[in-house]
């Protein structure tokens, strides 16, 4: 039992970073090299699939339902408030440790 149990943590662990490492934007993960949040390309699902050879991933677009979600990019808040002490500074789109 302890044997499936580790398998399983190992999978979903595996399964949550490489969609987090697809996610090119800081909605949910502090990303120093995409610190904005960037609606117009991600405001999308990231699902994973069972595949042949290992989790497929893709992305799927969010239902509106309606509502006009605000296009284009804005600093994530974390990084908004971590810029305002002067720890870091943004050059290129990237963070920079100051």
């Amino acid at each position: 039992m302890v044997a499936h149990e580790a398998r399983n943590l190992l999978l979903n662990a595996q399964a949550q970073l490489r969609s987090a490492l697809m996610r090119e934007e800081s909605r949910f993960d502090m990303r120093e090299d995409f610190p904005y949040i960037d609606n117009t390309n991600w405001l999308k699902w990231v699902q994973l699939r069972k595949g042949e050879k290992g989790p497929v991933i893709f992305t799927r677009d969010l239902p509106h339902n309606g509502i006009t979600p605000e296009k284009g990019k804005s600093l994530g808040p974390i990084w908004r408030a971590i810029e305002k002490t002067g720890l870091i500074r943004l050059e290129k789109n990237r963070v920079e440790w100051a």
